[in-house]
């Protein structure tokens, strides 16, 4: 392949992007994403509980298992979705993914966006959609999560909880996930999710997902491309989606180490250490940019070219390589053919890795340096994510949106959070730099056409570039995509009913106003939407003034009662001294007449190597003292005469379209030019032309300006003194070095001359009590010090014809008048620049003509306040258009607007260009409906599986612990197991257990046993099983143990459980689960009845002198009882045992019977004790709590069974036993067969210190002289 030159260039059939959509962080549409962007807004937050629960998986630790060391990134807002809208049955929602449902929200956007709907050009059948969507599908997480109960219930039955018990906690596990059924395949697919889209909006072009991590979005815009050039289509939607912001992805990113300790996305910054991930879907509308131009379709930006490249063979899947990456960027060149010297924004891939950062601009800068003939700091670079976070699969759209609107509006966006640029940014011949503000996008005459370019890569070393150029040098003609300062007016015939409009909430008007109405206007800046504040302070002052004839308010609030009468406008225009850097910011960003004025300015700086843009709104730099340098610079007269100049037409540009029109005009010193273009006298062209030529004409000359004139190394310089005239020039006869330049207020006179005669001055001014200080002015204009400016002036002049003002333009020079004589008029324009300023005269002659309103155009309020102090009391009105670095040039642009519509001219329309001027109508309405269901990023929980799964908390069950099948006293043990059959093991014998405390807290007992009865909790907390005893009637004993005897159980009372027939076959491990049961209950039934004695006795001992209770011989007597039945049972327990221990057992191959089942944990009772505290007393015994001691053996009591079951439960024995088939006997078994097994009670031991008996391993005999050990 030939990366010079392919067969087949995208610059050939250019790509026209005609609509776009998508949803973002803290942006619910287009709109709310670029107003972040031009806000500089961070949208990065902590993790919603709606996502995941931090608390659950955070650690700060990177290496902790499962957990992630973040807990920031970007997250889309919740959206309204009407299933019925898309024809989805809203059950289905819970087994479709949010990837699916919000990719359909955001594409019914794009068509709209585009003019599809209901257009005569679309044709959804040759409509097709490609998206990128990387990774696995939210959905599948909760669907995967349901299939792992196995290995729950697994987990759980090897704790010891029976299978019931295991099942019913899978169940409320499963329960709090998404079902299997028909919906869930497609639901969880990667490719339904445009699968959907054409299915839902009827498109019948392709439909696909790709995959190319995170480059997928720019992949899919290249396959989408492929269809449109090859014909295929006429329509393509492409994109990307991603949600996946769930835990899953987060640990993806985490064990990769790629995610920010600092949770700071910091592209391009010294300080960056990771990224943080976000969630976005975004979609772009794509025609061929010839088809697109036929059928009028709003065009935001043009593709041009496209490369693509893969890494090779490196060490790594995931590092990237800047070779590959630069291979890429030569072929996109190649198929947009042009240079990458011709782009003047950036989007990087930056993701604030610093080893992908600087990667990526080792690459970019390498390619830049080699095109760019040594050129520096041309082109911005920036990086969407540091607002957004890394967005994955729709990454690479976000970008190319970004670019799309940044060329469409003329913007150049801003990157956040950037301090110290890193790698080749810090270098000074870099063509790059971080673009870190707003700032305008003016026409470089160098680059005649904006282009931008975005990169994405992906892991697996998939590398893309997309170059992009505007469609149109103009700026939109039907207003911004972001919001701007907005205007407000009111009017009513009287005051009582403006008034009543505003109490009402009536909308402001845009029209013209009555001269006999009352009205009130205020402008409010682009972050006030409803204008709430300002409107309560008017009504206010309308309540407290209602016959005032005007006032207005310090909040920029204007009222008058009626029109001011004979209202004629006189425009002033500045001059050099009220420049600063980024002047009228806002107003160029915000109001596109002003931007166009500044592109129409620029372009007669071709020959220039610098412009003149990029002095007023140069790149942004992070040393203090290379913005002082910007400063300085600014002030040269090359730079700062056409700056202002510039400002001021377009202020007066957009005035005048909203109908101002003007009396008379006048100029300070440079503003003269300015004034003559406004009254017609100059084109366009000649104006900004003769603006550049003065200001070069004026700089001071260098050593070989002028051949026949030595040169001077003095420029002069200029100060400001309050004093009258008549005084400063009696005092400056004895300086004849130094002259009155301007006179521009009755108490205020500009001198100039030699620097050291100015100085001079100011130290005689000083001593006789006058101020005066130094101006910033690069020479002392108006004085000798130009004389060289009038002859190069001169000459440019003579080319350019000054015609007649439409309106009288009043010359700064005393007796000079301007006329229909073009020659004249240049002369008198040649000659002003050695002539004084006489700007007092020219306002007072404005005045003498009627002019009662003056409008200054340019930048700061110098003439404003020069005219309130010529003009004094006079009933005037002063609007300026500017309020200078400090307010908010779009702002007071406005507001002037709004005054002048105040005083009552016929200014309509102010609004013109604020998108909420030209909202969609109806869209708001259409998206409503009578069906909602609140969707986020994360995957949708309906109620109903929230319901069920916090019923499965909260519905009170609690496991059943090892119970047996039944017997509530020992006498029915034996006949218990006897009883076992697998018709009685079933989920009835496994009724979990109800803990049922006392009133006092004290465990009660109930006769019942585990699998029926009742499970207790003691005052600490401590688990005990409610059949432990049996217990006779008497009210609770004083330490709180309740004793009711209608629930004890006759000592010896017989099984009421069916005998085993013969011959019906048994599961052994159904047998062995019954019999460690048995042994279970067996063993907290002795611990129950050791319990209650020796509260007995204690209770004897403690009121032997006192009188007892008549119910405690009886239980005493039943106890002894019980005691003495359970003595006769062990003895023939015993006694079985041995007769099960030397059964012969069938062979192991006996399909009859399955393998041994493996050990199983059991429910040792160790004791346990509390800690002593201090303040506490000290325990009496220990308190027992259950422990799971997976190596104790079971005890097995057993009776004589029939034939049929002998052989499988001796299996059962022996299995559990460890002298089963496979296992070798016990080294400690005697040699007549295997001693029966018991489970170990603690040894005898002192109140003091309890001595601890091992639990033996399952495969030997434990023996009770084991050594103490306590447990862990």
């Amino acid at each position: 392949m030939r990366e010079s030159g392919p067969p087949r260039r995208l610059a050939d059939t250019p790509i026209a992007i005609v609509g776009m959509a998508g949803l973002f962080p803290h942006a619910r549409d287009v709109r709310e994403f670029w107003q972040n962007i031009v806000d500089a807004r961070d949208c990065i937050e902590d993790i919603p509980a709606s996502r995941w629960n931090i608390d659950d998986y955070y650690d700060a630790d990177p290496t902790r298992p499962d957990h992630t060391y973040s807990r920031r990134g970007g997250f889309v807002p919740d959206v309204d979705f009407d299933p019925l809208e898309f024809g989805l049955p809203p059950n289905q929602l819970e087994v479709t993914s949010t990837l699916q449902t919000l990719s359909l929200v955001v594409a019914r956007d794009l068509l709209r966006d585009a003019g599809a709907t209901d257009s005569t050009w679309y044709d959804a059948e040759t409509t097709g959609v490609v998206l990128g969507v990387t990774g696995p599908v939210p959905l599948m997480h909760p669907l995967g999560a349901r299939l792992t109960t196995p290995v729950l219930r697994e987990v759980v039955r090897a704790c010891g909880l029976t299978e019931d018990d295991a099942q019913a906690i899978a169940t409320r596990y499963a329960e709090a996930f998404a079902p299997w059924e028909e919906n869930s395949f497609p639901g969880l697919l990667a490719n339904v999710t445009a699968g959907r889209i054409a299915n839902r909006l009827g498109l019948g072009g392709m439909n696909c997902t790709v995959d190319a991590a995170c480059a997928a979005s720019l992949s899919a815009v290249r396959m989408a491309i492929a269809e449109l050039v090859d014909g295929r289509s006429d329509m393509m939607i492409a994109g990307g989606a991603d949600t996946e912001n769930s835990i899953f992805g987060y640990m993806c990113f985490s064990k990769t180490q790629a995610l920010s300790k600092s949770d700071r996305i910091r592209p391009f910054d010294e300080g960056a250490d990771g990224t943080l991930i976000g969630e976005g879907v975004g979609m772009i509308a794509l025609r061929r940019l010839a088809d697109a131009e036929r059928d009028g379709n709003r065009i935001y930006a043009v593709i041009r070219g496209l490369g693509s490249s893969s890494d090779g063979r490196s060490k790594s899947i995931y590092a990237p390589r800047a070779e590959g990456q630069e291979r890429a960027l030569r072929r996109a060149y190649a198929d947009a053919d042009c240079s990458p010297a011709s782009v003047e924004l950036f989007e990087a891939h930056a993701t604030g890795t610093a080893v992908g950062d600087r990667t990526e601009l080792t690459a970019l800068d390498g390619v830049l340096r080699a095109a760019a003939g040594g050129q520096a700091h041309f082109a911005a670079i920036g990086s969407v994510k540091s607002q957004i976070g890394h967005t994955k699969g729709a990454a690479g759209t976000a970008s190319l949106m970004k670019l799309a609107l940044s060329l469409y509006q003329k913007t150049l966006p801003p990157t956040i959070n950037v301090e110290r640029p890193n790698g080749p940014l810090a270098e000074d011949a870099t063509p790059l730099y971080v673009n870190t503000r707003t700032r305008p996008w003016i026409r470089d005459p160098h680059r005649p056409v904006r282009r931008a370019a975005a990169s994405a890569m992906g892991f697996g070393g998939t590398n893309f570039h997309v170059v992009l150029e505007e469609h149109s040098a103009l700026r939109p003609a039907n207003g911004m995509v972001h919001r701007t300062a907005r205007a407000w007016v009111w009017h009513a015939p009287d005051p009582a009913a403006l008034r009543a409009a505003l109490e009402a909430g009536a909308a402001p008007t845009d029209g013209p106003i009555p001269a006999d109405h009352a009205r009130v206007g205020f402008v409010t800046p682009a972050g006030d939407p409803d204008g709430a504040e300002p409107r309560r302070i008017a009504l206010a002052q309308l309540a407290a003034s209602p016959d005032a004839e005007q006032w207005t308010h310090p909040a920029g609030i204007y009222y008058r009662r009626r029109a001011l009468a004979d209202l004629r406008v006189g425009a002033l225009f500045a001059g050099q001294g009220s420049q600063y850097l980024e002047m009228g910011l806002d107003a160029v960003l915000g109001v596109p007449t002003v931007g166009q004025a500044l592109d129409d300015a620029n372009a007669v700086f071709d020959g220039d190597a610098t412009a003149l843009a990029a002095v007023m709104y140069p790149p942004p730099v992070f040393d203090p003292e290379l913005r002082q340098e910007q400063e300085s610079r600014l002030r040269a007269t090359r730079y700062a005469q056409p700056a202002i100049g510039a400002l001021s037409v377009g202020q007066f540009r957009y005035l005048a379209e909203l109908g101002l029109d003007c009396s008379g005009h006048l100029g300070h010193s440079f503003g003269e030019l300015t004034a003559l273009w406004a009254a017609g006298a100059l084109t366009d062209a000649d104006f900004f032309r003769l603006a550049r030529a003065r200001g070069a004409a004026m700089a001071p000359p260098d050593a070989q300006a002028s051949p026949t004139e030595p040169a001077s190394s003095d420029p002069g310089t200029m100060a400001a003194v309050q004093a009258g005239r008549e005084e400063i020039e009696r005092i400056l006869a004895d300086f004849p070095d130094v002259v009155v330049c301007n006179h521009n207020a009755p108490d205020q006179v500009v001198v100039g001359g030699g620097t050291q005669a100015v100085g001079e001055v100011l130290a005689e001014l000083a001593r006789r009590g006058l101020t005066g200080r130094l101006l910033p002015v690069s020479a002392a204009f108006h004085t000798r010090y130009v004389g060289h400016a009038v002859e190069r002036f001169a000459a440019d002049l003579a080319s350019v014809e000054i015609g007649a003002p439409t309106a009288p333009v009043y010359a700064n020079t005393a007796g000079a008048s301007y006329g229909t004589e073009p020659a004249a008029n240049r002369a008198v324009l040649g000659g002003q620049l050695l002539a004084p300023v006489d700007f007092v005269a020219g306002v007072r002659a404005m005045r003498a003509d009627g002019c009662n309103v003056f409008v200054e155009f340019g930048p700061k309020q110098v003439l404003a306040q020069l005219t309130r102090r010529i003009l004094g009391d006079e009933p005037i009105a002063v609007v300026s258009t500017d309020g200078g670095p400090l307010r908010d040039g779009d702002v007071m642009l406005k507001q002037a607007a709004v005054q002048l519509a105040v005083l009552g001219l016929p200014i309509t329309d102010i609004n013109r260009y604020d998108p909420a001027s030209h909202a969609e109508g109806g869209q708001a309405a259409a998206r409503r409906a009578a069906m909602t269901i609140t969707l986020t990023g994360a995957e949708y929980i309906p109620d109903s599986r929230r319901a069920l799964y916090n019923a499965g908390l909260t519905d009170g069950f609690r496991v059943s612990a090892l119970a047996t099948p039944t017997a509530a006293t020992p006498a029915a043990d034996a006949a218990a197991v006897a009883a076992v059959t697998p018709a009685t093991l079933t989920s009835a014998a496994l009724a979990p257990a109800t803990l049922t405390p006392t009133a006092n807290g004290a465990p009660t007992a109930n006769g019942g046993s585990v699998l029926g009865g009742t499970a207790t909790t003691s005052a600490n907390g401590d688990l005990s099983a409610g059949s432990h005893a049996p217990a006779v009637d008497g009210p609770p004993a004083p330490n709180g143990l309740a004793v009711t005897g209608a629930a004890a159980a006759p000592v010896g009372a017989a099984a009421t459980s069916p005998v085993v027939a013969a011959g019906t076959d048994l599961d052994p491990a159904l047998v062995t689960e019954a019999v460690n049961r048995h042994l279970d209950l067996h063993t907290r039934y002795l611990d129950g009845q050791l319990q209650i004695t020796g509260e007995l006795v204690a209770l004897l001992r403690s009121g032997a002198s006192t009188d007892q209770p008549a119910w405690i011989p009886a239980a005493i007597e039943q106890v002894a009882e019980q005691s003495l039945a359970a003595g006769r049972t062990h003895t023939r327990a015993n006694e079985v045992l041995a007769a099960l221990a030397g059964l012969r057992l069938p062979a192991r191959e006996d399909p009859f019977l399955p393998a041994p089942a493996p050990p199983r944990p059991r429910l040792c009772r160790w004791p346990r004790f509390t800690r002593h505290q201090p303040d506490s007393p000290r325990p009496r015994r220990p308190v027992r709590r259950p422990r799971w001691c997976p190596g104790s053996p079971p005890r097995i009591p057993v009776t004589a069974l029939p034939s049929a079951t002998a052989a499988p439960l001796a299996t059962a024995v022996r299995t559990a036993t460890g002298t089963g088939p496979g296992r070798r006997p016990s080294a400690q078994a005697s040699p007549s067969g295997p001693r029966p097994r018991r489970a170990l009670l603690p040894a005898r031991r002192s109140p003091r210190a309890p001595r601890w008996t091992r639990c033996a391993p399952r495969s030997s005999v434990s023996s009770p002289t084991a050594p103490a050990t306590p447990p862990k």
